[in-house]
C-alpha cells in the first residue's frame, strides 16, 4: 500500500492524504479492472480521476469497427467512516461513455455524460479507445460538504452497458459473452487534513512518498 501526499494550492488549502488500495486480481476473459485511480481538489470539489484497462476486446474492436454502438457505464460512490456506523455512503455518480465509428464519415463518436453530456469526435482508433476508457475531473462532492480530519473511500466500478446495444444482439449469448465485461469495485482512501496555515499560503504543489 503506497500513501501520496498532495499540497494544493489555493483556498481552501486543503491537503488529501491518499491511499490507495489496490484490487485483487480480476476475474474474465479480458480482466478489465480499474487503474491508476488517484483524487485531487479544486477550489471548490473533489475531483477523480482513473482509467479502465482490458475492457475492449478484439472482438469489440471489430464490431465498433463495423459501425456497432458500445457503452461503458461507470459507477462511483462516496463513503465517509463514521465511528459509530462505519462507512456510510454520501454521495455518488452513475455515468456512462458512448462510442459509435460512422463508418460513412469515418469518424468515431464518443459521448460522455459526466460533463454534460459531451460530444468528442477524432479519427483515430486508439484515441477513441483511450478516450473511452478515461475518466478526468469528475465531480465527486463539493468541499464544503468533506468534513477535515473525516476518512472517506471513493468505491468505483465499471461494466458493458447491454442496455445500450442494439435490440437485434441483446439476445444474442455468444455475442454478449464475448463483449461482456464488470470490473471489481476499487477502492480509494483518502484523509481530508484541516486547511494549510496561512504562512504556507503560495507553496507550490509538492509530492512525498
Amino acid at each position: 500500500m503506497k500513501s501520496t501526499i498532495f499540497r494544493l494550492k489555493g483556498w481552501p488549502f486543503l491537503c488529501i492524504m491518499i491511499l490507495l488500495l489496490l484490487a485483487g486480481e480480476v476475474k474474465g476473459a479480458e480482466k478489465a479492472r480499474v487503474q491508476e485511480a488517484f483524487v485531487v481538489n479544486s477550489q471548490t470539489d473533489l475531483l477523480l480521476y482513473f482509467r479502465v484497462e482490458g475492457a475492449i476486446s478484439p472482438e469489440m474492436e471489430k464490431g465498433i469497427l463495423n459501425g456497432i454502438p458500445v457503452t461503458f457505464a461507470f459507477f462511483v460512490e462516496l463513503h465517509e467512516y463514521q465511528e459509530q456506523k462505519g462507512l456510510v455512503q454520501v454521495a455518488s455518480r452513475n455515468f456512462r461513455h458512448s462510442l459509435h465509428f460512422e463508418t460513412l464519415k469515418e469518424e468515431f463518436q464518443l459521448e460522455r455524460t459526466e460533463h454534460a453530456k459531451e460530444l468528442v469526435r477524432v479519427k483515430e482508433f486508439a484515441k477513441a479507445v483511450r478516450a473511452m476508457e478515461v475518466v478526468h475531473d469528475l465531480p465527486v462532492a463539493s468541499l464544503a460538504f468533506l468534513k477535515p480530519g473525516s476518512r472517506y473511500i471513493v468505491k468505483i466500478k465499471a461494466r458493458l452497458a447491454k442496455e445500450y446495444l442494439p435490440e437485434k444482439f441483446k439476445n444474442v449469448m455468444t455475442f454478449i459473452k464475448m463483449w461482456d465485461f464488470e470490473t471489481k469495485w476499487q477502492e480509494l482512501g483518502f484523509t481530508m487534513a484541516p486547511a494549510l496555515p496561512a504562512e504556507e499560503e503560495g507553496v507550490k504543489p509538492s509530492l512525498s512518498r
